[in-house]
């Protein structure tokens, strides 16, 4: 017998391992450990016959091979974890039956640039929320996760980073042991202050909308009477009637910078994520009925995060902003360049086939070398990786084109970023 039939016997009959005796072409261990030869022994005690110890390793075998399709099973669910939260600005966290936060995954910090030891321990209206900010029903809030309730899409300000109101939106589950205990609550958050800043300038532009048919009402009113009352002269009239125009175009000024707000990205300039997703919704189908090329470009700073934390948001704003400019003075007036979120873009280009398509992301891709950012004397240096694809007729939809995009991309930065992969 050799010492690996040995070490399984001592798995199997752990307390057999020092009283084990067996044929004469093998060896004995007694409990002290020292090796006994087979030639030495007179007779052999078997106590246990062979039959069992073949059904005992046949049970360890079956048992560690169950174990290793268990831990195959958990890893790759972790692996499409960490995918799916490597796609997602979304966090995960847990509080205690404190409510007190205790866990954050690395997403937070890397969207909302808040350290996790400011947190931890802290409820959420106590070490996040700005209570005194926004029109939030806390009281609310708190009532429901006094009684152990879900909730869903509860948004609250926060002051945590010095100088600057955040946003967040969250969603959490209450968690009980298997006694039925609260033990505390566990969620998915994320920051939305970009959309309610778009949320209050476009609160901002409708009341002055209002004010103004406020006023065209009125001025109508006094219009009406004056013609009733007969008391007003043709220059009178004449004054009403330029008053009323200069109102109307004022109005349409504004329903303009209404329209421009709901489909441009604030920080940027460039278009947003709806408006270029109902725009490649109607390029696909002039595309089918006139059978022309369209193709996708997924484009993402490299090191961004690394950007933000050297030089600050400010100079990562002004990163984002000057990219702007010189793609969009790179790119057609049909072609669509629109911030996909963070600091990923994307662009739409019609009548442009994928071979097209990878010689004007590589065009992109140098412009930004060829362009180093100034920094208060100095130069910082930008790349980007990018990922392109081309619309299949076989493609349901334009998100089938978007994913096939964002996957080159992701080979583009695996790759070592600074690059173009085109799928």
């Amino acid at each position: 017998m050799n010492s690996a039939l040995f070490i399984l016997w001592q798995r199997i009959l752990p307390g057999a391992a020092g009283q084990l005796l067996i044929h004469d072409d093998a060896c004995r261990m007694p409990a002290g450990g020292r090796r006994i030869e087979a030639g030495h022994l007179s007779s052999v005690d078997v106590t246990m016959s062979q039959a069992s110890l073949r059904e005992s390793i046949v049970d360890e075998t079956r048992k560690a091979e169950e174990e290793e399709a268990e831990r195959r099973r958990l890893t790759e669910a972790a692996r499409r974890y960490q995918d799916f939260t490597a796609l997602s600005r979304d966090w995960y966290w847990e509080m205690n039956d404190q409510f007190q936060f205790t866990y954050f995954s690395k997403e937070f910090e890397e969207a909302t640039g808040i350290m996790l030891s400011r947190v931890i321990g802290k409820t959420r209206w106590e070490g996040l929320g700005a209570k005194e900010y926004g029109d939030v029903d806390w009281d609310g809030h708190i009532q429901t996760m006094m009684a152990r309730k879900p909730f869903h899409g509860f948004e609250y300000p926060s002051r945590r980073r010095p100088g600057r109101i955040l946003w967040f939106r969250s969603s959490g589950k209450p968690r009980f042991d298997d006694d039925g205990n609260f033990v505390g609550y566990f969620g998915i958050a994320s920051e939305i202050s970009a959309f309610k800043n778009i949320e209050d300038n476009l609160r901002e532009t409708n009341a002055k909308q209002q004010s103004l048919i406020s006023e065209l009402e009125q001025t109508k009113a006094e219009l009406i009477r004056s013609v009733e009352a007969a008391a007003a002269s043709q220059r009178a009239l004449e004054r009403a009637h330029t008053e009323l125009e200069r109102k109307h175009g004022e109005l349409r000024v504004l329903s303009e910078e209404l329209h421009v707000i709901s489909i441009t990205d604030p920080l940027t300039g460039a278009f947003n994520r709806r408006f270029f997703l109902e725009s490649t919704t109607k390029m696909i189908s002039f595309a089918k009925r006139h059978r022309h090329a369209l193709s996708i470009l997924m484009l993402d700073v490299d090191h961004f995060k690394k950007i933000n934390d050297v030089h600050g948001h400010l100079v990562g704003d002004k990163v984002l902003q000057t990219l702007t400019r010189i793609w969009k003075e790179a790119l057609r007036d049909e072609d669509i360049f629109s911030r996909f979120g963070g600091e990923e873009f994307i662009i739409a280009l019609p009548n442009t086939d994928i071979t097209a398509a990878a010689v004007a992301a590589e065009r992109l891709r140098i412009s930004m070398l060829d362009q180093p950012i100034g920094l208060d004397g100095m130069a910082l240096q930008v790349t980007v990786s990018i990922g392109a694809s081309q619309y299949l007729p076989s493609e349901d939809s334009i998100q089938d084109t978007i994913k096939r995009a964002d996957d080159a991309l992701y080979a583009a930065k695996s790759n070592g970023r600074n690059r173009v992969v085109a799928k």
